[in-house]
């Protein structure tokens, strides 16, 4: 069983040299509680070493795993294996989006447009590259953290490839009224569903 954990991404990371903010703290608390409510045997998460790295932060999830002595692993692709999948990132899509706009579209309706286009086009590609990079973990029970967007999503992918799931904790590290901009997302979705055939 794949048990989750959904956050937004500042949860995740911390940079080198600082204490644990509050939803990092809490992000580590409802990892070491699954880890032993559960008995798993890893951590897995969607991010990449090389831009923590770049950007000088260290994964709690990663941290959890080697204090617990468990298997730890990052799961999204870097910028080069995005390529190689054929995904986009969201400032991309936003200026794809913008140049050739024929001013028929705000700004702010743009930056929506973009988010939905991530989410439905692209974000099943990365589902199934963390399905891929899990390998040989599928067969154990452990944990993945990824973000809050991504729960339902990926629940229902590994339910259609016979991995079952359950949902730990949510919403770690959001504040109130942060959820706003999926909500506004999925919405336009529902009004816009070719954006998931939507092709550079």
């Amino acid at each position: 069983m794949l048990h989750l954990i959904g956050v937004n991404h500042r949860a995740q990371v911390r940079e080198r040299g600082y204490e644990d903010t509050h939803c990092q703290r809490e992000l580590a608390r409802r990892l070491r509680r699954a880890v032993s409510d559960f008995k798993l045997s890893f951590v897995a998460e969607e991010y990449y070493e090389e831009l923590l790295v770049q950007r000088g932060e260290e994964s709690i999830a990663k941290e959890i795993a080697l204090e617990i002595g468990i298997e730890h692993r990052f799961c999204n692709p870097n910028n080069e294996e995005l390529c190689e999948i054929g995904c986009l990132d969201l400032n991309t899509i936003y200026w794809m989006l913008r140049r050739p706009n024929n001013g028929c579209l705000s700004l702010s309706e743009i930056k929506v447009q973009a988010q939905a286009i991530l989410t439905a086009r692209y974000s099943p590609i990365r589902e199934r590259f963390w399905f891929d990079r899990l390998g040989e973990l599928r067969g154990r029970d452990g944990v993945f953290v990824c973000g809050d967007a991504h729960v339902e999503s990926f629940a229902r992918f590994l339910g259609a490839n016979q991995i079952a799931t359950n949902v730990v904790a949510r919403g770690i590290g959001f504040v109130p009224g942060e959820g706003e901009e999926t909500r506004e997302t999925m919405k336009y979705l529902s009004e816009h569903p070719e954006l998931a055939n939507w092709e550079a």
